[in-house]
């Protein structure tokens, strides 16, 4: 099945975890398709820093120029910083809704207007489901992907009766470079051991698995749903 023939995507954070898996998938399913990072230094990557403007306008400029138009953007690219509310500085919690609030903005911002100009289009944010409950030592990756679950919805509001989709997918703890580096500096293997059996599957998502999700969300199998958060947790909110 090639649920993307003949479709065009973008991909922020592109280079690693669930946005590489994202990439191959979409190209599995018939996609030509852009990768973009902050790491641009691999073949075929993009170097796109998403909280700067002039960045993300570039890679608009340059995915229109590439493709013609653009029929997906999967805004991927976030980081977390480990630290509580009380202790965590104001720089590291700026840092984080800079990339994770400002920057998909942002990437919505520079590709909406073309969709909006076709009335076609399918932008997918990934979000968290830590941005719809709490976990100590991510206070601010929690509040910064609330508020990108709810940028999502005015967005879709805006944009929806002019044929735009736009979606929040919020994945629960996903084996990835990124969810290994905060196992290891919140206190290694226990804590993986933990996240796991928070699940009700009692396991992590694989970036595939995620990936899947999102292809969902980026592909006309979602053409109804708007405005939505799909959350793939392995029911880590569901008690």
């Amino acid at each position: 099945m090639t649920r993307l023939a003949g479709k065009t995507a973008v991909i922020t954070g592109g280079a690693s975890g669930i946005g590489r898996a994202a990439a191959q998938r979409f190209r599995d399913e018939g996609a030509a398709v852009i990768v973009a990072d902050v790491r641009g230094d691999e073949d075929e990557v993009v170097a796109c820093d998403v909280t700067v403007a002039g960045d993300v306008e570039r890679l608009a400029r340059l995915a229109s120029e590439q493709f013609g138009h653009i029929d997906i953007v999967f805004a991927n690219a976030g980081i977390a910083t480990h630290g509580t509310g009380a202790t965590m500085s104001e720089s590291e919690w700026q840092r984080v809704f800079d990339v994770d609030v400002k920057g998909v903005w942002l990437v919505c911002r520079a590709f909406l207007p073309a969709m909006l100009d076709r009335r076609a289009g399918s932008i997918v944010i990934n979000a968290s489901q830590l941005g719809l409950v709490g976990y100590p030592g991510l206070t601010a990756y929690g509040a910064a992907k609330a508020a990108a679950i709810n940028l999502v919805r005015s967005l879709a509001a805006e944009a929806g009766a002019r044929g735009v989709r736009i979606n929040a997918l919020c994945p629960g703890p996903t084996l990835t470079p990124g969810l290994e580096a905060f196992i290891e500096a919140a206190g290694g293997a226990d804590v993986g051991r933990e996240l796991a059996a928070s699940t009700l599957l009692g396991r992590l998502a694989s970036a595939q698995e995620i990936a899947a999700a999102a292809l969902f969300l980026a592909s006309d199998d979602s053409s109804y749903v708007t405005g939505a958060t799909l959350v793939a947790d392995g029911g880590y909110t569901a008690v």
